[in-house]
């Protein structure tokens, strides 16, 4: 590495003071430069400069622009490390202009140029990645959040995105929040269950609109959450559960894609525009193939449509930096790259993620447990805020560390004859546990989760997952590795 840019001196102390480490090192350009500090840090080995000079130098040393070749490195993006260490995928500009021509294919026109997008998820995420620079392909405009996501909903309102990205648990967030307004209230719960029936029916014709009475009646405050002039709507990044899916669907009035993808090849598969239907991912893009490998260990066979996915095709990456031996198990002899997902071809052509090789466990029966199945389900509780499933091959059930929405909680404790409101002390208390685990196991069965993927026990934390402890990622998925 020759070239380090840097937003401030003290990220870069470290390497500044082992400069012996970094023979390579020629330059490291400081954003935010103190003259100070500037002169403070000089190295003999190489040059510090701020950005301003950089630019300076720029303008008295102009360059004939070199438009790059296709198989140009564009980027190396790192995976999230949610399974373990995070991967440098070394990404070309083919591989990028393929998931554009791609999006485009699908969208032509449907996408305004005088479209706004919002950015709140790193910029470095593929994901957020692809969502900026097809934006900027179709002249629209792109507004970053202030960056505090507590504040995100208040920035929603100011800007008034057009296109939405969000991410399941932002989704899940919201979705809690109003299953919460509601409350135990049997009328509102009532008009809700009759609102979206009627929204599902105007959408199985086809019919996308923010003007019924139910949306005046019902739906006005999510729309209004969501800055309320939400033309799109993009999830990915994890899996949604349908529940969740077709609210956004019937609550924002607007048309929702639910897309597959990830780090090593961009977008893969994505909903059509007249899809408004939930439970998969949609068909293969127009740049890439999809096949189905079986899995036996898992009891997957591809002649029955499940199996591993595997990808080939131009958006497909290049390799991971400075590792073969990883490059070399992703891809196999005819160049498809095994992903670890597991789909399931749908009768009409379309693609489900149903299952994870890397997110699993067995339990001492011998089945293979999927977390997420069961995390997504026990998230929905209104007294739980996060929870993560584990479980070992030397236990015959797997456990779930609960981290509850301490307002929903204390009032649920109340109900169910627990007088204490110390939110730690109930905590700690094993008939508190015992409770929870009861109310989770019933509302598993009320979701028809599978009796092998409920929980046999609970440890209840007021520690949330957070990027700060290390256990959820920038896009807020959780770091199973480290949790």
């Amino acid at each position: 590495m020759e070239v380090i840019i840097s937003e401030s001196l003290t990220t870069v102390s470290h390497i500044i003071e082992n400069s012996d480490n970094y023979p390579n090192l020629k330059y490291v350009i400081i954003i935010e430069a103190n003259e100070e500090e500037m002169v403070k840090h000089k190295s003999s080995r190489f040059k510090i400069m701020s950005f301003k000079e950089l630019e300076e130098l720029g303008k008295s040393n102009v360059q004939e622009h070199k438009l790059p070749s296709p198989d140009d490195i564009f980027c190396i993006c790192y995976t999230s490390g949610t399974t373990g260490q995070p991967k440098g995928v070394i990404i070309s500009h083919r591989n990028i202009v393929s998931c554009l021509a791609s999006l485009e294919a699908i969208f032509g026109a449907a996408i305004p140029q005088t479209g706004t997008l919002v950015s709140y998820l790193p910029c470095a995420h593929i994901y957020e990645m692809i969502c900026e620079i097809f934006c900027l392909y179709n002249s629209g405009r792109i507004g970053f959040y202030s960056g505090n996501t507590a504040s995100l909903l208040d920035d929603l309102a100011e800007l008034k995105p057009t296109v939405l990205p969000l991410v399941p648990k932002l989704m899940n967030v919201i979705y809690s929040a109003v299953k919460k307004e509601i409350g135990p209230s049997i009328f509102k719960r009532y008009l809700l269950r009759l609102a979206l029936n009627q929204k599902e029916k105007s959408l199985r014709r086809g019919i996308v609109s923010k003007n019924t009475l139910w949306d005046k009646l019902i739906f006005s405050n999510v729309q209004k959450l969501l800055g309320g002039s939400a033309h799109f709507i993009f999830t990915a990044s994890a899996p949604v559960s349908r529940q969740v899916m077709q609210f956004f669907r019937c609550a924002s009035g607007c048309l929702v894609f639910e897309a597959y993808g990830l780090s090593e090849v961009g977008a893969a598969a994505m909903t059509l525009m007249s899809e408004h239907d939930s439970g998969f991912v949609g068909p293969p893009l127009p740049a890439n193939h999809i096949k189905l490998v079986s899995v036996p260990e898992m009891f997957y066979d591809a002649d029955n449509n499940v199996g591993e996915i595997c990808i080939r095709g131009p958006n497909v990456f290049l390799g991971y930096y400075k590792n073969p031996e990883a490059t070399k198990e992703a891809f196999d002899k005819d160049g498809w790259h095994h992903t670890g997902d597991i789909g399931q071809w749908l009768p009409n052509g379309t693609l489900a993620i149903i299952d994870r090789k890397k997110h699993i466990f067995k339990l001492a029966q011998g089945e293979y447990i999927t977390p997420d199945k069961s995390e997504n389900v026990y998230v929905q509780s209104h007294i739980i805020s996060q929870v993560f499933v584990d479980g070992f091959s030397d236990q015959e059930f797997a456990v779930a560390v609960v981290i509850p929405d301490p307002k929903p909680f204390l009032i649920w404790a109340k109900e169910n004859g627990f007088t204490e409101s110390n939110l730690e002390v109930l905590c700690q208390d094993p008939a508190v546990r015992k409770a929870v685990l009861s109310h989770m196991l019933k509302f598993g069965r009320r979701k028809n989760l599978n009796s092998l993927h409920q929980v046999g026990n609970v440890y209840l934390s007021l520690e949330p997952f957070s990027q700060e402890n290390g256990l959820l990622t920038p896009t807020m998925k959780l770091k199973r590795s480290v949790a």
